[in-house]
């Protein structure tokens, strides 16, 4: 449903979405899923198209539901495992360069791996009648891979180098704590509305990185490269602003309209320590930060609708853009959700979801110094399994 759920969630991922629906869900549930995701980069440079590929199936999730039986109201405690964030990302390219300070043919190859996870515990209660405030606290972990290998080529014999190479490697281990309280209230039997809000987060990060060089010169084709080599590890702080949802949901017989929107000021994002970046100061990084990102609103629309007593189909939109004061619209990224669940006994019921994301970039690095044209494509496929008791 497009995660257009802030309103309208009852099972085990309310303690992601909106913890306060946990309290509304009258049986206990243990949940898990597993995923798939493929990344397509179609990347320009010199007007030269190189396509890349990545895909990969892992684990994604497991947890726990416990509803207290009670007299009146609700009361429901959750804990589980999330990964909430993937930091898949491949780009290709290769080209004549043949810019004034440049004239040789370059390759790059950049490969980005890792994702973001959380372990979470979670309580809600009916605090009035068909109105429920919840609390879901996560300790944030993660890693992120990143490594890039460059070729240089003086194919025109212009300088005193006939092969050059750079390979970068930087394995950053993340760290952190959130804090996600959240309110849902069941106007009547067809309408409820929700909202949810995730304080600032300060993310630990420790990068331990290696950059490796090799030259060839004219005087030396054939022999080994002259080689230089540089390793260390640095540690920095990076906060993270408020985060604000809200939601409304229309239910008729088991038809289910819903949208949610979510606010984030990421130009409120501070360096609290020096940046790995160098010759960048704090002051520098947060400076530039202020001027160069802005607010952004996430818009999602879901629905739901039933086949037959034991099977729901759903589909959804995502929309969010990009923070950079200066993106255009084709940098938004869209995202079109399908998925159905099937109840195979009273007790069980199967998840399926599919998700397609597609966007451009524009990217530039140090080693090229010219624009990178890229057209992305994400492709998710989640499978999952719901015991209730």
């Amino acid at each position: 449903m497009g995660g257009a759920v802030i309103a309208n969630v009852r099972d085990y991922s309310a303690a992601y979405w909106n913890p306060a629906g946990l309290s509304f869900a009258k049986t206990s549930e243990v949940y898990t899923t597993f995923a798939n995701h493929t990344v397509n980069n179609d990347a320009v440079f010199l007007n030269n198209l190189t396509q890349g590929r990545q895909s990969f199936t892992k684990f994604n999730s497991i947890g726990f539901m416990f509803a207290v039986p009670v007299y009146r109201g609700g009361l429901s405690f959750a804990a589980g495992y999330n990964r909430i964030a993937d930091f898949n990302h491949i780009l290709n390219f290769s080209g004549f360069n043949s810019n004034e300070d440049d004239n040789v043919f370059q390759s790059e190859d950049v490969t980005e791996e890792g994702n973001l996870n959380s372990f979470s515990v979670s309580g809600a209660f009916e605090a009035a009648e068909r109105f429920s405030l919840g609390a879901t606290f996560s300790y944030l972990y993660g890693k992120h891979i990143f490594n890039t290998i460059f070729n240089e080529v003086d194919e025109l014999n212009l300088y005193t180098f006939d092969i050059y190479n750079e390979n970068r490697f930087i394995d950053s281990r993340i760290s952190s704590y959130d804090i996600k309280i959240g309110v849902q209230y069941l106007i009547n039997r067809y309408l409820s509305i929700g909202s949810v809000i995730s304080f600032p987060k300060t993310f630990t990060i420790e990068d331990d990185f290696e950059k490796s060089s090799g030259t060839v010169y004219d005087q030396d084709i054939g022999a080994e490269p002259d080689t230089e080599y540089d390793t260390g590890i640095f540690r920095y702080k990076v906060r993270f602003p408020f985060t604000f949802g809200l939601g409304a949901s229309f239910s008729y017989y088991g038809f289910v309209l819903s949208g949610d929107i979510e606010y984030q000021d990421f130009s409120q994002i501070r360096y609290l320590t020096d940046t790995p970046i160098e010759g960048l100061s704090r002051g520098e990084a947060n400076m530039d930060i202020r001027r160069n990102v802005e607010p952004i609103i996430t818009k999602r629309l879901g629905l739901e609708f039933p086949v037959s007593k034991s099977l729901k189909l759903r589909t959804g939109y995502i929309e969010r853009p990009n923070p950079l004061k200066y993106s255009v619209s084709e940098n938004t990224r869209k995202y079109f959700t399908a998925g159905a669940g099937l109840k195979t006994s009273k007790n069980i019921e199967l998840n399926f979801a599919y998700i397609r994301g597609w966007w451009k970039d524009r990217t530039i690095d140090d080693l090229v110094n010219i624009p990178i044209g890229e057209n992305r494509v994400e492709n998710k496929v989640y499978v999952g399994i719901l015991f209730n008791f």
